[in-house]
């Protein structure tokens, strides 16, 4: 069985996206009058860009029975179902961890799955499932 789903946050929630967009375009109108260049300004653009990626380029999730798949624009990623021992319903989404019990770690090595799609409960099950098996 295969679930696959794609998740654009820029377009799915507009008024914090307009919000965000308000305040990287105000903190970027602050650069160039503190630094008065204009190389800053790229700088400080190119930098927000690629840490904001996640949220303003669509995601696309597919899981399957070999593990999960996640393709963003220029990276494809893949992960296993051994890779995880813990999954948690988190709001907007699924959280997986590598520990079996909540550890100080799992902030940095675990993964968030985001999941706006109407099929959230069964997409988390079937993950919940495959994670279960995988222990096995």
């Amino acid at each position: 069985m295969k679930h696959q789903w794609k998740v654009h946050p820029l377009i799915e929630t507009p008024l914090r996206s307009l919000f965000l967009l308000v305040v990287l375009t105000i903190i970027g109108i602050f650069v160039y009058y503190i630094f008065e260049a204009g190389f800053y300004v790229v700088l400080y653009a190119v930098f927000f860009l690629v840490s904001f990626m996640a949220y303003l380029l669509p995601t696309l999730y597919t899981a399957d029975d070999e593990g999960l798949h996640i393709k963003r624009l220029w990276f494809k990623f893949f992960k296993e179902w051994d890779s995880f021992k813990r999954f948690s319903r988190e709001k907007g989404g699924f959280f997986l961890s590598p520990f079996a019990s909540p550890h100080w770690l799992e902030k940095t090595r675990g993964m968030y799955i985001m999941c706006t799609s109407k099929e959230i409960i069964e997409i988390g099950d079937f993950i919940q499932k495959n994670i279960e098996n995988a222990e096995n």
